[in-house]
């Protein structure tokens, strides 16, 4: 009796420890999962992150362009750097042409065009028209060069220097832009070394 008695008092003890192995081996393995789970979560997060911001840097440097000295450009000259996003292509081209201003008591007034020169000729085409606006004060001149492109006016905000015979202005910035079907991201650059009418 005191044998059986003794027997099932081992089975019990042995049948206890036994479930709390298993429960402990249950809680290591959702701890080991957890641990798994956040991991994948904190790699993914930064890879996602790592993406971005690779692609964001891409995209800024494919889109620079070269700023104008409208010192060294031809007397009469007018000359745009565009960069352009056409859905996902970076294309980069040059709007050339010619300004003719007048300044009457401190207020400038005259017209330019451009055309462009490569590969965006083929979305927008032939000469490109402008309005030229500004004043001076002594040798610091500003204004607004409004360029119609494809019926769509892009107003250019641009700074400079007149020293009695020719108004030097320059200008840069960027952003969205429609041309017919096409929506374009741009950036642009530009000058131009106007000679006054007298």
């Amino acid at each position: 009796m005191k044998i059986t008695t003794l027997a099932m008092l081992l089975s019990v003890s042995l049948l206890g420890c036994k479930d709390k192995d298993e429960e402990t081996g249950s809680l290591d393995e959702e701890a080991d999962a957890d641990t798994d789970a956040d991991t994948d979560a904190d790699t993914d997060a930064d890879t996602d992150a790592d993406t971005d911001a690779d692609t964001d840097a891409d995209t800024d440097a494919d889109m620079s362009v070269d700023e104008v000295d409208p010192s060294t450009l031809d007397s009469g000259a007018l000359l745009i750097n565009f960069g352009a996003d056409v859905y996902g292509q970076i294309i980069d081209d040059q709007c050339s042409g010619t300004v003719d201003l007048t300044v009457t008591d401190g207020k400038i007034a005259g017209t330019a065009s451009c055309a462009f020169q490569g590969a965006l000729a083929a979305f927008i085409s032939g000469d490109q028209v402008a309005s030229v606006s500004g004043t001076v004060t002594d040798a610091t001149a500003n204004g607004v060069l409004e360029l119609d492109v494809s019926g769509q006016a892009i107003e250019f905000k641009w700074d400079g220097t007149a020293d009695g015979s020719a108004v030097y202005g320059a200008f840069s910035g960027g952003g969205p832009f429609e041309a017919g079907d096409f929506t374009l991201e741009l950036v642009y650059a530009g000058g131009f070394n106007a000679p006054i009418a007298q």
